[in-house]
């Protein structure tokens, strides 16, 4: 038994439980969203309330969705419930761990307009049928949950502990849809503590049982499902578990190096979008750009494995035109429907007053569910945009590609990549600054308390600010002074002023540049403390992106240039998490650290390249800093031979 459980006497006890405050307050709110076909709780012995976990008290009923039934009338239902029809063919002892409470249950609803779970599930009928729901499924409701509201980590790391040994269980039954939705999130919440390695293997496992299931199918085409008479609501359940999952996975493939089996065959080609279900109530939301969103996340990941493979000379990274890709970025663009892109009215690197006036406008027209996925999309394309032309930009810190050595074709790629990635840049840095200031309350015809609160730290954020950041550095300390002259003549650059570089060189004014990094720094900080003590994800970023940002302060104070791509520094007199030694060049190697979530002693079992869009590419921040990974070495070679 649990060392935090132990069996009462009755199931009286846990119903006394439940405070007097709580009850009276469903009461007096009409209860609680239920949904239709109410099922009561069905009684249990050895129900129990761990000691660890507090009571909770309820806010307003949910308006959303359900039919409207008193606490007490279903609580009453758990007594008039027979035992027998719920008798099992094979008398076993339960686990405690694996076994229901009330509190269980108002933790759930209590986060239930809370919940980090992107594109949900069915939260009232999990509601309404909580006890009988498979152990997998509700403790990892639960594990998110307190995740959401949040709760100390030692709850949420039990229910997650719990969890794991539910799967254990379930090893051995016949899988279902709520399996891939219970693996899925096993392993979002191990990615939003900053240790998506720990759960990766359950990731591959619900990938897997996706193709057996035929999830990728929409059940409006599965014939095969005719018989199972699935109403709306039932189908729209199946088909968001396809999303979640699809979702994570074309994440996965954007920001690490990971491959999975399943990966090639599995598509959104057979599946429709998240679509708006009422039952008689609103019970799911549409969202229309959950498919760009996957699509740019998935061509990020094509081209960061086209990175993997390094050119054998300078002709072979030498652009004669756009990169391959940029054909598909441009289909995907073209289909997105034009009220959801946000687009500055003049120059595309400096976003004006009346342009963020305008994105208020646009936002204001979509329903509130798809303005996460809007931001999200329009980010991502400044993203994808930016890796699709990173290798192009670092030849311009080559000596060999000083402009009077290329041909016209080949300085007007270059000169065409650093301005699409200069742009992209500074697009992601204006855009985070103009939402943290709606999210202050600067625009006052936009109120996030009554309208919609932009979330800053969520899904990909933290990859597309270190992107911007990475851009923005090189640029600043790396690329070669007569490409901004290049930049100046061609009328390209940003058109936020001049800070007197010299030479021509046109950059944005560094007083405002410097505000916009340092809030791009700020938000990966902030998913840092949100992820809770494990060392991870965030670790890594955000020294490289403070490094990144001391060595540009340390630049505008001497007033000086770059010379080439590259260059390694001496050593450096801090210590950043996820940083080892390297004993043969000096320096530091940022890697992520893999830790074990939920263990009373902190155990780091490896270090991994860390997460992102694309690393440094071979390059080296001021004092040796380098990027851990299997093709940095060979990049890091490579400019060092042509530079």
């Amino acid at each position: 038994m649990s060392e935090h459980q132990t069996t009462p006497p009755s199931l009286l006890s846990n119903v006394i439980k439940i405070s007097d405050t709580s009850l009276m307050d469903l009461e007096e709110q009409n209860g609680w969203n239920a949904g239709d076909n109410v099922i009561g709780l069905m009684p249990q012995y050895g129900l129990q309330t761990p000691p660890a976990t507090p009571q909770y008290t309820t806010n307003a009923a949910d308006s959303t969705s359900g039919t409207r039934v008193h606490a007490l009338q279903v609580i009453s239902n758990a007594f008039e419930t027979a035992l027998v029809d719920h008798e099992a063919h094979e008398w076993e002892l339960e686990d405690p761990d694996l076994m229901p409470t009330i509190d269980d249950w108002m933790l759930v609803y209590t986060a239930r307009h809370a919940s980090t779970v992107r594109f949900g599930y069915d939260r009232p009928n999990c509601l309404n049928s909580f006890f009988q729901q498979p152990p997998m499924f509700r403790l990892i409701i639960c594990a998110v949950s307190a995740l959401s509201i949040p709760l100390p980590d030692e709850i949420q790391f039990s229910y997650y502990n719990r969890c794991r040994k539910a799967v254990v269980r379930a090893i051995h039954e016949k899988p279902t849809y709520q399996t891939v939705q219970s693996l899925m999130m096993l392993f979002q919440f191990a990615e939003a503590r900053g240790q998506p390695d720990i759960s990766r293997s359950l990731f591959q496992t619900a990938l897997s049982l996706i193709k057996s299931l035929r999830l990728d199918i929409d059940p409006d085409l599965s014939p095969w499902l005719a018989h199972l008479n699935l109403t709306e609501r039932q189908k729209e359940d199946r088909r968001r578990a396809f999303w979640c999952s699809y979702s994570v996975m074309v994440t996965e493939e954007a920001v690490s190096n990971e491959t999975f089996a399943n990966s090639e065959t599995l598509s959104s080609v057979n599946i429709k979008p998240p679509a708006t279900i009422h039952d008689p109530y609103l019970v799911f939301e549409g969202n229309i750009m959950v498919k760009p969103e996957c699509e740019l996340l998935r061509l990020i990941g094509q081209i960061r494995r086209g990175y993997s493979r390094i050119p054998k000379t300078l002709n072979d990274l030498l652009p004669t035109g756009p990169p391959p890709k940029s054909t598909d970025l441009n289909r995907i663009i073209s289909e997105i429907p034009t009220p959801y892109l946000l687009v500055p009215a003049d120059s595309p690197s400096n976003i004006t007053r009346q342009d963020h006036l305008h994105f208020l406008h646009q936002l204001s027209q979509m329903p509130a569910n798809e303005v996460p996925s809007c931001l999200s999309v329009n980010f991502l394309i400044y993203s994808t945009t930016s890796v699709l032309y990173r290798s192009q930009l670092y030849l311009s810190a080559c000596q060999s590609c000083h402009p009077m050595f290329l041909s016209t074709l080949q300085h007007h790629s270059i000169l065409q990549a650093i301005q699409k990635s200069f742009d992209a840049a500074l697009q992601t840095a204006q855009m985070y600054y103009f939402l943290r200031k709606v999210n202050a309350g600067a625009y006052p015809q936009w109120n996030p308390t009554e309208d919609v609160f932009f979330d800053l730290s969520a899904d990909s954020s933290i990859y597309m600010v270190f992107e911007a950041t990475t851009v923005l550095w090189f640029l600043y300390c790396r690329m070669k002074p007569v490409w901004w002259a290049s930049i100046s003549a061609a009328g390209g650059g940003g058109s936020c002023g001049s800070d007197g570089g010299g030479g021509g060189r046109e950059r944005p004014q560094w007083s405002s540049l410097r505000i916009w990094i340092v809030e791009m720094v700020d938000l990966v900080k902030r998913v840092s403390v949100d992820m809770g003590s494990a060392e991870g994800t965030c670790e890594p970023l955000l020294f490289c992106m403070q490094a990144m940002l001391a060595e540009m302060d340390q630049m505008q104070l001497s007033g000086g240039g770059a010379g080439g791509a590259g260059g390694a520094g001496g050593g450096n007199s801090g210590r950043g998490r996820g940083e080892e030694e390297d004993q043969d060049e000096g320096g530091l190697v940022l890697g992520m650290k893999l830790m074990a979530l939920g263990s009373k002693v902190p155990t780091m079992y490896g270090i991994k390249e860390p997460r992102a869009f694309l690393g440094l590419l071979g390059l080296d921040v001021s004092g040796g800093i380098r990027w851990r990974g299997c093709v940095e070495q060979g990049w890091k070679m490579f400019w060092k031979l042509f530079s």
